[in-house]
């Protein structure tokens, strides 16, 4: 078994959050709630995590985590009807609502060990705490002390992200935590003398030279450019001033970069 696979099991949610399978478990348990509430709103948190296409277990009962993932739905889309989704979506935010309630540490606010909360508190800028609190959330729950955290361990939190999250997770976020980690590494007393590594940009590929085109492209190129330089038609007949030069040359970088992208996906240019 793997690092991703030990950390998944260990923090069990998306990042140390509640999840749909811990509000399910709660509303079965709960001694207040009338026995047809709990079957309808169980049957919805069901139903919405076929909808999202996630397991229950890595959905976050947090509404702002998963409003817009839910807002994106469509029923048409889904097969569903109209009023079966809305009845749904309803019962999903009711009973989300309900869970939060009565779960003191949840989203945000989910438990970190002490040691953790004390070390984060002596950071002052808003921004590093941000970027800080999720990671340090997901060591914590994953019983991972300060002292031990490597590059390893900043790999599988971005890697259990883009498994878990809604949204696109970006390779900047990975180095704004490595960067705000170090900093702390340097200016506080405390904080664990670790270095993490930085990961590499992406190498940029200049791909084929313009001289490499056909003979026949490039002078449709020259054309078009040549066109735009002078009083001008559009296909709807509207007329156009002359582009400026910083404008003609913006658009031959961007026909000579579309048709770099079309050779790359394997078209040709003869």
């Amino acid at each position: 078994m793997n690092l991703m696979t030990n950390m998944t099991k260990a923090v069990g949610t998306l990042v140390g959050d509640p999840s749909f399978a811990d509000a399910m478990e709660a509303i079965e348990k709960a001694e207040d709630l009338p026995p047809s509430q709990k079957r309808h709103w169980l049957t919805s948190l069901r139903q919405m995590a076929v909808y999202l296409s996630r397991p229950l277990s890595l959905i976050p009962t947090r509404i702002a985590a998963i409003g817009e993932a839910i807002n994106k739905l469509h029923p048409a889309q889904l097969g569903v009807g109209m009023k079966t989704f809305i009845n749904h979506r309803a019962n999903t935010r009711a009973a989300l609502l309900w869970f939060n309630k009565q779960t003191p540490f949840s989203g945000r606010k989910a438990p970190m060990d002490p040691s953790y909360r004390a070390l984060l508190d002596q950071v002052e800028d808003r921004y590093a705490k941000d970027v800080l609190s999720p990671f340090l959330r997901f060591v914590s729950a994953s019983q991972i002390p300060l002292q031990e955290v490597r590059d390893c361990h900043v790999e599988a939190f971005q890697a259990y992200r883009r498994e878990t999250s809604f949204g696109r997770v970006k390779r900047t976020q990975h180095r704004s935590l490595v960067r705000v980690w170090n900093d702390c590494a340097k200016g506080i007393p405390d904080w664990p003398r670790i270095t993490l590594t930085k990961p590499a940009y992406a190498k940029s590929s200049p791909g084929r030279a313009l001289e490499e085109f056909s003979q026949g492209l490039r002078d449709d190129i020259d054309a078009y450019c040549a066109r735009i330089g002078k009083r001008h038609k559009s296909v709807s007949g509207r007329v156009f001033a002359p582009c400026k030069q910083s404008t003609i040359e913006t658009r031959r970088r961007e026909l000579v970069a579309a048709v770099r992208a079309a050779v790359a996906a394997g078209h040709s240019t003869r």
